[in-house]
Order: structure tokens, then sequence, then C-alpha cells
């Protein structure tokens, strides 16, 4: 092999402890079923990508509310910021409880709007029953990034 005793002997003890497994090996989960290795491996690829989505979806809807009319942009950020009620609203801005719900649906308006170019850019296409709709709630993922 033209290597030395202790070449060999260094290359052995590099790799002690290694095993080799076939992707393709069953292995028991915690409920006893049997499933390939293969399926217990985590694919980094979808958690960077759903990690970038979150962070553009981040950016973008700070770009909007701070693109939103004065009064719209004070309701959205008390409501979903600071976690006030629409009831404690209505007394910093002086107006009726309605009033307010108006305002916050037209702020919700205004954001989908403004939005809606963005969900076109990463794939998301509202009534196509064939893709899947990953624009649900990611309160997780958002607050990460």
């Amino acid at each position: 092999m033209g290597l030395t005793r202790k070449e060999l002997d260094q290359l052995m003890q590099k790799i002690r402890g290694t095993a080799v497994l076939s992707l393709e090996e069953f292995l028991p989960n915690e409920r006893g079923y049997e499933i390939p290795l293969l399926d217990t491996l985590r694919d980094d690829g979808t958690e960077v990508t759903s990690a970038v989505e979150a962070r553009e979806i981040k950016a973008a809807l700070i770009r909007a509310v701070d693109e939103l009319p004065p009064q719209e942009r004070t309701v959205i950020s008390l409501y979903y910021f600071e976690g006030l009620t629409l009831k404690e609203i209505k007394g910093a801005l002086n107006v009726s409880e309605s009033r307010v719900s108006q305002i916050h649906a037209q702020a919700v308006i205004h954001l989908r709007t403004k939005l809606r170019a963005l969900r076109a850019d990463l794939g998301y296409r509202e009534g196509d029953p064939t893709v899947k709709q990953k624009y649900t709630r990611r309160n997780a993922a958002a607050s990460e990034a």
C-alpha cells in the first residue's frame, strides 16, 4: 500500500468510531414503526428558504406599515405591536370604538394590497388549489428574523 505503520495507525485512529450506514436502512421510530434513515434526516434547504422568505415578508410588512396614513399606522402599531384592544385604542385616538374598527379594516386592506406583489414574487397564488398556501400566520418564524 505504500504506507508506513505509523501512517496506517494515524489513519485508523481518524476513522475509529466511524460507522457506515445505508440511507435506505430502516430504523424504528418512537411509535415502533420502521422508517428509512433518509426520512429522519433534516432538510436545511427548506428551513433556509423559509427563513429568508420570513425576513423578506417582515421587511416588506414594515415598509408597508410605514407607508400607511398616520392614523392607520397608529392603529396597526397599537393593535398588533403593542397588544392594545380596540377599546383601549379609542381612548388614545379620541374616536369611537367602531371608528377604530373602520380604521383598522382600512389599514388591513391597504396592507394586503401592498403585499400582494410580494406574495406573487414568492410564488404564492391565491385561489390556486395546486399550490400549497404557505402564507399562514408564522409568528415564530417572523419573530426570529
